[in-house]
């Protein structure tokens, strides 16, 4: 195998500005076309192993996802991968379907020292497990324990749906809500949202779905149903629904509500205008899949890589990182002019 040495050589420059290149440090860019070049012919290889037993690091860090089929999951994993190997790292891919026990046993992958830190979307009550001085970035999530969060504007999101409402003219609104009751960010959703309501005097009611309990074994999705049908039922008199404009704290969740309106013969957005959050398209640069609050996705993930990365090397870094949101058109609102 080469060494690092006969790159520095063939390169002409010194052992440090090769390890500079190989640790994802800015060098010269003539310095680290010459280095990469050199790595190709030599067919130089990392020792990961060796290295992470000089620096006492592995180079890998996790991320924790409730799943994959969630395309706000998926795309965050993606661009956490792409950001990790872009600065030397592997990345650990921990799947834990809404599991507290998965998720308790791949922190304790931490403590052990077999990754170097951990990104994690949880929604379950592990407080005790994210001990004091472990690297842990969580997306969203608060904890009592001094724990850095990565989010982005959920207030500043609910507020800006309720204006895209009274621009175009709705009277009478409603915010729909599932998932977790635990303390987070996106609990501020539905409170931007219910403000500006209140600070323009507008009608609106909550439905808020957080503790929908198992009926007859419904999956999840009947069960939301269930709950559409339930509070509905005097909603929806004579063909008419009494709200004309709906936000809802997630995509999926605007797609299910609009499923179940149109299967109530109301027409959306001509009807009732639904806006959602997260901002997920079809495919790669497609049309959006509602008319969304949307988050920067490739941001979240770069900011929860650069921070996790950050009190790995033991640096300074803010508790709360918050990035700006958007409101995109996917057909589900009326155009204003």
């Amino acid at each position: 195998m080469a060494t690092v040495k006969e790159v520095a050589e063939m390169a002409g420059v010194s052992v440090g500005t090769v390890s500079k290149v190989l640790n994802g440090i800015q060098v010269g860019e003539k310095n680290k076309e010459k280095v990469e070049q050199a790595i190709r012919v030599l067919g130089y290889e990392i020792n990961v192993y060796a290295r992470g037993l000089r620096a006492q690091n592995t180079y890998t860090a996790a991320v924790i996802v409730p799943n994959l089929y969630n395309q706000f999951f998926a795309l965050f994993v993606e661009y956490v991968e792409k950001a990790f190997s872009s600065r030397g790292y592997k990345l650990m891919l921990c799947i834990s379907s809404g599991d507290a026990k998965k998720e308790v046993d791949y922190i304790t992958l931490s403590r052990q020292n077999k990754v170097d830190g951990i990104i994690g979307i949880t929604y379950n009550d592990i407080e005790q497990y994210v001990t004091e001085g472990m690297p842990f970035v969580s997306l969203d999530r608060h904890f009592i324990q001094q724990v850095h969060c990565v989010t982005c504007d959920n207030y500043g999101g609910g507020w800006m749906a309720g204006t895209v409402f009274a621009k175009a003219h709705c009277k009478s609104l409603l915010y729909v809500r599932t998932g977790s009751d635990l303390s987070g960010e996106t609990m501020k959703r539905g409170r931007g949202f219910e403000d500006y309501c209140k600070s323009k005097q507008i009608r609106f009611e909550v439905l808020d779905m957080h503790d929908i309990d198992d009926q007859n074994g419904l999956d999840d999705h009947n069960r939301i149903y269930a709950c559409f049908d339930t509070f509905f039922k005097d909603k929806i008199v004579n063909g008419k629904c009494i709200f004309d404009g709906i936000f809802t704290s997630g995509d999926y969740l605007a797609l299910m509500l609009k499923e179940y309106l149109e299967k109530q013969e109301i027409v959306v957005p001509q009807d009732v205008q639904i806006i959602g959050f997260d901002g997920l398209q079809l495919y790669k640069d497609g049309p959006y899949m509602v008319s969304s609050i949307a988050q920067p996705i490739p941001k979240l993930a770069e900011k929860c890589v650069d921070n996790l990365l950050g009190l790995i090397q033991k640096e300074e870094v803010e508790m709360l990182s918050m990035l700006p949101v958007t409101f995109v058109e996917g057909g589900t609102t009326k155009a204003v002019y």
